[in-house]
């Protein structure tokens, strides 16, 4: 007797056939014919999963920081002021809110606002609640504003008249974990580069690219120029990108700050993935897909044609325009 192992329309009526004397035996004594064709794929695939696994955790578990900084602060330095958006998924994430938290309490940070669309461009009659949980963390100031897509981390603060043109700002995202003493970098970096006698330089950490997940900074008055950069609608879902062509456009140089951290992402304390807390929401699949969804690549090519607005340029040009005639 043969048992015949079926699958699907395709393998109707096949019988698989082996040898008889390989073939195992069935309690009723007759041959047994089994197709283990997918059960090494299989077995690879969950000993794959396994190890990924492993070594999530164990980056979790190794990616923590000394609770001691190298770098002091003196009572004269400088504090940051700390900016950064949301996503309305977000705002109801308990892990967000105990991020949030955590950034004030860094040192060398003065203040901590978090600049909230009144509503999205793409939704103008639903307006974004702010939930009281997040508007009680100690030491948060949420500021509502106009809608500028993921630029409205800089945007806000930029526009907002209660924010000095000599504020030290720092941008960061979100959902990010950052370690504790990289705003100490970042006063450093510009206590230096005001001594070299460039005060209007941008301060990206790790490199001179602008890199939103693992923050960049500088005085306000370093990034006013970009109000004068033209923002094509293709760039509206791009911020990294447009803020690094815009930097270019506008003659305002990037000073990468080094972290010297025990480490391997810079200013991150942990790497973020998709099955982390900060996720569960759902936000994870609006953030992979939105970033899919942006055109970094158009963006670029929109802005690169564009002419330089540089500073010096601008007051030539406002002295000729001014200037009465011969």
């Amino acid at each position: 007797m043969v048992l015949s192992v079926r699958v699907g329309h395709v393998a109707r009526d096949r019988r698989l056939r082996t040898s008889s004397d390989a073939a195992p035996t069935a309690s009723y004594g007759g041959p047994l014919y089994i197709n283990m064709r997918p059960v090494p794929s299989l077995v690879f695939l969950l000993v794959g999963v396994a190890l990924l696994l492993i070594a999530l955790r164990a980056a979790r578990a190794t990616n923590v920081l000394p609770s001691s900084c190298r770098l002091t602060r003196n009572a004269g330095d400088l504090e940051v002021c700390i900016c950064l958006t949301t996503i309305p998924p977000r705002l109801h994430n308990p892990w967000v809110w105990q991020n949030l938290a955590s950034l004030r309490g860094m040192r060398g940070v003065g203040a901590v606002r978090v600049y909230v669309p009144y509503a999205l461009a793409s939704r103008p009659h639903e307006p974004i609640e702010v939930p009281r949980e997040l508007q009680d963390v100690p030491g948060l100031e949420v500021v509502r504003c106009l809608d500028e897509g993921p630029l409205t981390k800089l945007a806000g603060p930029l526009q907002d008249a209660l924010v000095p043109d000599d504020a030290l700002l720092c941008i960061v995202d979100d959902d990010v974990a950052y370690v504790p003493c990289m705003f100490l970098h970042l006063i450093r970096s510009v206590t230096q580069a005001e001594a070299q006698g460039r005060p209007n330089a941008a301060h990206s950490f790790c490199s001179t690219a602008i890199c939103g997940y693992r923050g960049f900074g500088g005085r306000k008055s370093s990034f006013l120029p970009l109000l004068r950069v033209e923002r094509p609608e293709i760039c509206f879902y791009v911020d990294d990108d447009f803020i690094d062509e815009a930097l270019r456009i506008a003659c305002v140089p990037v000073t990468s700050v080094p972290m010297h951290t025990a480490v391997h992402w810079c200013t991150m304390r942990v790497l973020p993935t998709v099955l982390g807390p900060q996720y569960l929401d759902g936000s994870g699949l609006i953030w992979s897909l939105g970033r899919h969804l942006r055109s970094q690549r158009g963006c670029r090519e929109a802005l690169s044609p564009l002419p330089s607005v540089c500073a010096a340029d601008t007051e030539k040009s406002d002295a000729a325009a001014t200037r009465p005639p011969l």
